[in-house]
């Protein structure tokens, strides 16, 4: 998944709490990207304990990343940022005078970024750099050979630094004044980074334990509304404990995320958010503003939820 937290207002920064909660639920690494003059600079590979010291002190904007390694593998040299550079750097910390650095949320399918790479090594004939590579490099490598324009093609949410500012692609969502790139930190969202690690609640770890890998990640299958477990979903509430998706002789129950994709009836719950999804339609609020509503907190004028 991983989270990027774009911050432009000094007075509105994250706190450690909400550092540790995005470090938990993308535990492959961390980084922060600044600008110093006319220089960008960044550390990368860093714990939320190691951001927040780094950033107590540091101008706006900047940008944080929270890696959950879902390509090119387990390795603080591909925690974000990357310079936009023909080299690309991997290095944990460093600057570029009147460079940019990028970082990326969202997962870019190996066999299309490879083979973007291979038509730009034939086409231009040049060399690409050598060293671990991931999706996100591969992305910067290629917004420094074709420029900014390659990123509109590509799927995901990216941002990059300059000496101008941040720019951004993709929907960003606006919580406490910064900007982030999803909101699934906010809930006990259970993935597994290759750091080989399981994170999330207690009852999580002890299912973790009790059952292992695959059947903790089918008890607590996620809402395919709010991102949260099923069992805590704050949006919808419903009780699925009637579909368990429990492998019994080989034969497994329907899903829960296969039922919220269903035609299942309403629940009184779901009466309120398809009220909701009404009123923030017709306040001219979009759709995915209702679905970001926590019981009212920033939700639409007209919320009937508050």
């Amino acid at each position: 998944m991983c989270v990027i937290i774009a911050v432009i207002d000094k007075d509105k920064v994250p706190t450690l709490d909400m550092l540790k909660k995005c470090g938990k639920t993308n535990d492959d690494g961390a980084g922060v990207a600044w600008l110093k003059g006319a220089a960008v600079r960044w550390h990368k590979g860093l714990n939320p304990e190691g951001v927040f010291s780094l950033t107590q002190n540091l101008p706006v904007p900047y940008m944080i990343h929270f890696r959950l390694a879902t390509s090119g593998g387990y390795a603080d040299g591909l925690c974000h940022p990357f310079p936009v550079t023909r080299r690309c750097s991997l290095e944990l910390t460093g600057e570029i005078h009147k460079g940019r650095v990028l970082m990326h949320n969202g997962c870019w399918a190996e066999d299309e970024w490879m083979q973007d790479i291979r038509r730009t090594i034939i086409k231009r004939n040049i060399r690409l750099p050598g060293g671990d590579f991931s999706d996100s490099r591969a992305m910067a490598w290629l917004a420094h050979v074709w420029g900014d324009s390659i990123l509109s093609a590509i799927p995901g949410k990216m941002s990059i630094l300059g000496p101008n500012g941040i720019k951004f692609w993709g929907d960003w969502v606006t919580h406490k004044g910064m900007f982030f790139s999803n909101t699934s930190w906010k809930y006990d969202t259970y993935y597994h980074g290759q750091s080989g690690k399981p994170y999330g609640s207690d009852a999580w770890d002890a299912d973790y334990e009790q059952y292992g890998a695959e059947q903790a990640e089918l008890n607590w299958e996620t809402c395919g509304t709010c991102c949260a477990p099923l069992a805590d979903c704050k949006i919808c509430s419903r009780d699925f404990s009637q579909y368990q998706p429990l492998k019994k002789a080989g034969k497994k129950t329907l899903t829960a995320l296969e039922i919220v994709t269903h035609n299942v009836p309403d629940t009184p719950e779901d009466a309120v958010m398809n009220r909701c999804y009404d009123a923030a339609e017709a306040s001219g609020v979009d759709r995915a503003a209702a679905e970001e509503c926590e019981n009212g907190e920033e939700c639409c004028a007209n919320c009937p939820c508050t």
